[in-house]
């Protein structure tokens, strides 16, 4: 079905649907792609058009008022238009680990109301809809075999577990793959440069009755569907929650103070490196390459395998699930002889560089042959990344704060904060991590640490934007509940890492796309034979 612009909508028009969807990322793709030849009516609505545009992308600006959350400038990994964030994410996907769905007691607020078997066929599912290597690949123990006869005895240690990443050359932007499959839907449409500024309940505040939806053109429109479901992401879920205060003063699904609370990150930082002592971390697996043979399969993009501490030493030493990323560190001039060779794309090209270019030509041979030949290469220093789990702490919150957008709408505060709890963990897992390579004779572990109470200024987010309308089976502790159905309400539900209770260590969007499945088929097989039944208004 051909798309609608906002634009061209007349002022008060109300649209009538079943299904309603607030934004075009991969949440809001991956649901309407369920419905497709069903019998229910989906609108998705879209902030954006086809591409970034700075008036539009602009609606996104915050006030950053406690842990600094990285600059604005491109946004990050937020894109408001259609397609979202995969229109500009590295594509680094995993599954969360068993681990991360139990309520620890040295967690506080820990566990979720759904076990990890729950989303096991969708994690598959959103593999295939992410196009990423075969889902067996996300197993450790499936590397098993392959570290031991490559010698990597000290990562198939029972002392560690390994978390497999697939980090896509050519990531998947879910515009491109599914847009023309959408618009060949006779039963899905999709409203691009529609700005919803207001979620209205009903008198007794159970049910939505509209969206108030507007443009940059000025008009104003209304939707009308049997159910809504937020796909807007992290933040902006929540904003427009907090923004839907007409009939509630705190905001619609905010009587207890929850939503915005608990906003969690995956903090990173680069914290040391190794000096290795033998051949070890010669192999192109520890560092991600851009094909990796196991037995006869060769992988198309790049996995990286990272380093976590397994589950019963964080249970046994009451430590969170971080894990560690290994980079080469490059000889001095590498960098410089690869940014001259990208520039070099023609004979002439080539010819004008080759002064700058010559002096380099060993280091760029050295990472031609790990890069495209994936032959191994023995670099003097390995860099050492941390990521973070982010513990839920009520007071990590984002807000509505006082400045004002385009629209009129108020802009967010964030107010990010990192505890010493997760630096605790970082400190204690390169202890471990230093103690097993010096033992097997590997290498010597360097790492500098500041004090874990002080501020760590390199510290940085990755633009995970999770927990501020988490899910539980309890209204005082969440937003959701089991099924992203916002609680008191028959007809609203949340898709994003916003509903996350704990957020492992793994990059989001596997989990989001798996949930997102998971609230397609539960919205089908309660829609039979009427998505009206689960209206009580």
């Amino acid at each position: 079905m051909q798309d609608i612009n906002a634009f061209k909508i007349e002022q008060d028009h109300t649209f009538d649907t079943d299904i309603c969807i607030v934004g075009g990322g991969a949440a809001g793709i991956a649901i309407a792609r369920e419905f497709i030849g069903t019998d229910q009516k989906v609108l998705v609505l879209e902030s954006g058009s086809y591409s970034s545009d700075e008036k539009t992308q602009s609606l996104y600006d915050f006030e950053s008022v406690g842990h600094p959350v990285r600059a604005q400038d491109g946004y990050v990994s937020r894109n408001r238009y259609l397609g979202g964030s995969t229109n500009t994410w590295a594509g680094r996907c995993a599954p969360l680990n068993r681990i991360d769905y139990e309520q620890r007691d040295w967690v506080p607020d820990s566990g979720w109301p759904i076990t990890y078997d729950c989303l096991d066929e969708y994690n598959q599912k959103a593999s295939a809809f992410l196009k990423l290597t075969d889902f067996n690949d996300f197993i450790p123990k499936h590397w098993e075999n392959y570290l031991l006869g490559n010698k990597h005895n000290f990562l198939a240690d029972e002392t560690f577990n390994l978390e497999v990443f697939l980090l896509a050359r050519k990531p998947v932007n879910v515009r491109l793959e599914y847009i023309e499959e959408l618009q060949a839907a006779s039963n899905i449409q999709v409203c691009i440069n529609a700005n919803v500024t207001e979620i209205e309940p009903s008198s007794t505040l159970t049910t939505v009755n509209k969206l108030h939806v507007t443009s940059f053109a000025g008009n104003n429109f209304f939707v009308n569907a049997k159910i809504y479901i937020l796909a807007c992401g992290g933040w902006e879920n929540t904003r427009l929650l907090l923004l839907s205060r007409r009939y509630c003063a705190d905001g619609l699904g905010n009587q207890n103070d929850v939503v915005g609370r608990y906003y969690m990150e995956h903090p990173k930082i680069k914290l040391g490196y190794i000096t290795p002592t033998t051949n070890t971390f010669k192999s192109p697996i520890l560092l991600g390459r851009k094909k990796i043979h196991r037995g006869s399969l060769i992988h198309k993009g790049s996995l990286l395998l990272g380093i976590k501490l397994a589950d019963q030493i964080q249970r046994e030493e009451r430590l969170l699930n971080h894990y560690v990323e290994l980079f080469p560190m490059y000889p001095d001039g590498m960098t410089e002889a690869i940014n001259a060779f990208s520039k070099s794309f023609s004979a002439q090209a080539i010819k004008n560089n080759l002064t700058k270019f010559s002096p380099f030509m060993f280091q760029w041979a050295e990472f031609f042959a790990r890069m495209y030949l994936n032959m191994p290469i023995q670099y003097e220093r390995v860099a050492i990344t941390s990521h973070f789990e982010h513990a839920p702490n009520r007071e990590s919150r984002i807000m509505l704060g006082n400045q004002r957008d385009a629209l009129g709408l108020n802009r967010l505060k964030v107010n990010l904060k990192i505890s010493s709890e997760e630096k605790r963990s970082i400190v204690r897992f390169h202890e471990i991590l230093s103690k097993v390579l010096q033992e097997q004779g590997l290498g010597h572990l360097t790492s500098e640490f500041p004090d874990a109470e002080s501020f760590w200024p390199d510290l940085t987010d990755s633009s995970h934007h999770m927990g501020t309308t988490r899910m539980s089976l309890d209204p005082k502790k969440g937003v959701v509940d089991e099924n992203c159905r916002v609680h008191g309400m028959n007809n609203l539900y949340v898709a994003s890492s916003s509903v996350f209770p704990t957020v492992g260590h793994v990059n989001p969007t596997m989990t989001i796309v798996a949930l997102s499945l998971r609230l397609a088929d539960h919205l089908k097989n309660i829609a039979v034979p009427k998505l009206s039944s689960l209206i009580n208004v």
